[in-house]
């Protein structure tokens, strides 16, 4: 209990700065999302050079195994462009989660029309991949506006995370102190 006291800011705090930043990505998806590239250019080039320096001591020791070297070295231009050019990274990350909607609605269509085949229960599988789908080539013609709409979502999601840890840490600060319940 005696770490509970001197921690229990941590948790509220967590639950503060998610619910600012899901009100930021609710009132200025722009701004936020202009941040996006930035931070995910950082996340992909930390893991590119992990990745290259990963595979280079392997290789140094005689080792196999270990993440491709090419992998590594793609990470790292990707996350370059990320960094230096962030209206291209908008448009490259929503193009990139469009692709990835496509071929998404494309293996939940293929599993329904096996289903379909075989007797089985498909309709749901097959709604999937035509939302998918719609999703998809509204993120392909419109890149920037998805990323925004997704931006947004994204904010309603931390809004609700964190008003959901601060009343948990609530919640246990009063257990803690009503000791006499246990």
């Amino acid at each position: 209990m005696g770490d509970w006291k001197r921690m229990k800011w941590l948790p509220a705090g967590a639950g503060a700065l998610l619910c600012a930043l899901g009100l930021a990505a609710l009132i200025w998806p722009m701004a936020v999302m202009s941040l996006l590239p930035v931070l995910i250019g950082l996340c992909v080039l930390v893991l590119g050079v992990t990745e290259v320096a990963y595979r280079l001591c392997l290789r140094a020791a005689g080792e196999e195994g270990g993440p491709p070297l090419l992998q590594g070295l793609a990470a790292l231009a990707v996350g370059l462009v990320l960094l230096l050019n962030r209206s291209v990274s908008i448009v490259f990350l929503g193009v990139v989660l469009a692709l990835w909607l496509f071929v998404s609605a494309v293996l939940r269509g293929r599993l329904a029309v096996q289903r379909a085949r075989a007797g089985l229960p498909w309709g749901s599988l097959a709604a999937d991949g035509g939302l998918k789908l719609l999703l998809a080539l509204f993120m392909l013609l419109r890149p920037v506006k998805s990323m925004s709409l997704w931006t947004q979502i994204l904010g309603a999601a931390f809004l609700i995370t964190g008003v959901s840890v601060i009343l948990s840490a609530l919640y246990f600060d009063k257990a803690f102190h009503d000791t006499d319940d246990f």
